[in-house]
């Protein structure tokens, strides 16, 4: 059964700001301050994580992995956590834990923000400390795509992927050779 999405159906996490969402289709994670909650029918939730302090937004994430694997990235203390869970989001264990990094490999080195992840089609791209995209479907070997900068998004439907890097949309059938589809989508505010 797939999840119907709707505002109505979010309503429990409305005062809680910032949140992190994520569905495989059957199965709703929604990480809401110092709990990631779980649902199959985004009317009845059930806590699965929970976290002893409120977490940083820009470094806490919850996504799926693929249809069973849901992945977790917090910053607790001086550590990047990442948590993973095998069966739907039901339990979780940590899969990496380092004071510089959410992920092990040397072009994962140094501090990445969790806002620079995103997953789509079984696989989750990020932006290295050189600005460099890699991507990998199990967080441990990591495949170098033709683009740098700070990833913004992924999605992927019908044989395409679509990247956003920087302000600039990019297209592949491949998802490691992207060429542009729409640049300057959006301007960048510094404030």
């Amino acid at each position: 059964m797939a999840v119907e999405l709707s505002l109505s159906k979010i309503v429990p996490f409305a005062a809680s700001g910032r949140l992190s969402v994520a569905s495989n289709g059957e199965v709703l994670l929604v990480w809401d301050d110092t709990t990631v909650w779980r649902s199959v029918d985004a009317e009845a939730w059930a806590p699965v994580l929970s976290f002893p302090t409120s977490q940083d937004f820009e470094r806490s994430l919850v996504f799926w992995l693929n249809p069973t694997t849901a992945v977790a990235l917090s910053f607790e203390g001086d550590n990047y956590l990442s948590r993973m869970s095998t069966d739907g989001g039901l339990t979780w264990g940590v899969f990496y834990s380092s004071a510089t990094s959410y992920f092990s490999g040397p072009v994962l080195s140094s501090t990445l923000y969790a806002s620079q992840f995103h997953a789509a089609n079984g696989y989750v791209y990020i932006s290295s400390s050189d600005d460099s995209v890699f991507r990998s479907s199990d967080l441990s070997a990591w495949q170098a795509t033709n683009l740098t900068g700070t990833v913004q998004g992924v999605a992927f439907g019908n044989g395409v992927w679509l990247l956003a890097v920087d302000g600039t949309h990019y297209r592949s059938t491949d998802g490691v050779t992207f060429s542009v589809a729409y640049a300057d989508s959006h301007e960048q505010v510094d404030g």
